[in-house]
């Protein structure tokens, strides 16, 4: 009885371990996505009082028209690197945990191999169906995980090839419209 006992507590102790951990990890995505909208604010708010001010000194209707072709283009620009930056960072994150989950599934699938084990070490005769029912079942359950996690990965890959895909044609737009702008 101590033995399952002792078994019972590591399992919870490593349970919690594994809660923590994952906190910890979305703890440090948060922050991270934090971080880079706060700097996007702040680089924003300066870029645009610095364009209120020059928009302010313009002298005429020409030099108005002019100042909004300068200043579109860089928006456009910036647009798009921070929907490059927060594409980087939910793929960063997204990879860390599921590095995170592929481990712990991962171990739980050989605590679970090992209690089947030794339940099979010490199973009365006539119970080798209930054991190799069990042991299929680990190994089915591992093998729909590989097949979810997999699809998880490709859907992920996906995503941020189509925010490229969609973030260079939208930029490059954007300059030939800036570029249509300046010659008119």
């Amino acid at each position: 009885m101590t033995n399952i006992a002792e078994q019972f507590a590591a399992f919870n102790k490593a349970n919690v371990d594994a809660m923590l951990g994952f906190a910890a990890l979305n703890a440090a995505s948060a922050e991270r996505f934090i971080d880079l909208h706060t700097k996007a604010a702040k680089e924003t708010f300066a870029e645009f009082a610095e364009q209120v001010r020059t928009v302010a000194s313009a002298k005429d209707a020409t030099e108005l028209l002019q100042l909004g072709t300068k200043l579109s283009q860089p928006l456009t620009e910036k647009a798009a690197a921070y929907a490059q930056s927060v594409a980087t960072v939910t793929s960063e994150s997204q990879a860390e945990l599921a590095k995170f989950v592929d481990t712990q599934v991962s171990e739980i699938a050989k605590q679970f191999s090992s209690a089947i084990e030794q339940a099979a070490k010490s199973a009365p005769a006539g119970s080798d169906w209930a054991i190799s029912a069990a042991r299929q079942a680990v190994t089915t359950l591992n093998h729909s995980y590989d097949a979810v996690s997999r699809a998880g990965k490709q859907f992920a890959e996906m995503t941020e090839t189509t925010v490229k895909a969609v973030a260079k044609p939208g930029l490059a737009a954007a300059n030939a419209s800036t570029a249509a702008r300046k010659k008119a």
